[in-house]
């Protein structure tokens, strides 16, 4: 008997360890902050899942990483300028976004811009190709969120980071009979929809000089954008914003 003794409480111990470690969020999380109807026997006191209830289970709401059953999103860009190093631009007067949310962490999008010009001289016309004038068509895009400062602390900076789901290729453009290849990925700011249930979320990008702002997401690989055409190849970087209206509620989760 006090073996059995012995061994139980050693099960005990593990199983109380092991649900400890999957409750556990890794942040920041895309999700959902649900209100449980019934007794108050859940982790968070708030409809944001961002404090936790006094006594341990004791709150009314639950967070669900993960979209929910209508995971999609569509979404506008404003004017867009993509720039060189060497000071070669495309400028594009709109977009569209249409994508769908694949994970705790990550979606899956592509972006249409439309009036798109090579910079100087003005007034050439530029597309992927194949496709409508003035059209520039990313290949599918992963996204994938990060923080970009401030973890664990009460004020974070959250990103995404978007890179060709397969293979290099972000983009393929063609001025002129010029074909420009965009390969590599972009980093942008997400703007206004941190740690809150939304229908809306807003991606800023900024670039300086033909230099992505920022370049890294904390503890991931350097975002890098390269444009070229033939052997030459140049870093550039895109300056838009992006506006996107989801199925259902979502929640950017960046504090515990």
């Amino acid at each position: 008997m006090r073996r059995f003794g012995i061994l139980t409480v050693c099960l005990v111990a593990v199983f109380a360890a092991s649900t400890v470690a999957t409750a556990t969020e890794e942040l920041p999380e895309i999700g959902r902050c649900i209100k449980v109807a019934g007794l108050a026997t859940h982790r968070y006191a708030t409809a944001t899942c961002t404090t936790r209830s006094e006594d341990e289970n004791t709150g009314k709401f639950e967070w669900e990483p993960g979209p929910g059953p209508n995971s999609g999103f569509t979404g506008t860009a404003e004017a867009s300028y993509l720039e060189t190093v060497g000071k070669t631009t495309l400028k594009c007067s709109a977009g569209t976004v249409k994508g769908e949310f694949t994970g705790p962490r990550t979606d899956v999008a592509t972006i249409t811009f439309t009036g798109c010009e090579y910079g100087s001289p003005t007034g050439i016309v530029c597309q992927t190709p194949g496709a409508r004038a003035g059209e520039v068509v990313t290949n599918a895009l992963e996204g994938g969120i990060g923080y970009i400062s401030g973890a664990g602390t009460t004020k974070p900076v959250v990103g995404m980071r978007l890179a060709p789901a397969a293979g290099t290729q972000f983009a393929s453009v063609e001025c002129s009979g010029v074909t420009v290849t965009l390969s590599g990925s972009v980093i942008g700011t997400i703007a206004g929809a941190i740690d809150k249930m939304t229908l809306t979320t807003s991606l800023k990008f900024k670039a300086a000089k033909g230099k992505q702002i920022p370049e890294q997401l904390e503890g991931g690989p350097t975002s890098v954008l390269n444009a070229a055409a033939g052997a030459e190849a140049e870093q550039a970087g895109l300056t838009t914003n992006e506006w996107n209206t989801n199925e259902e509620p979502i929640e950017v989760k960046a504090i515990g």
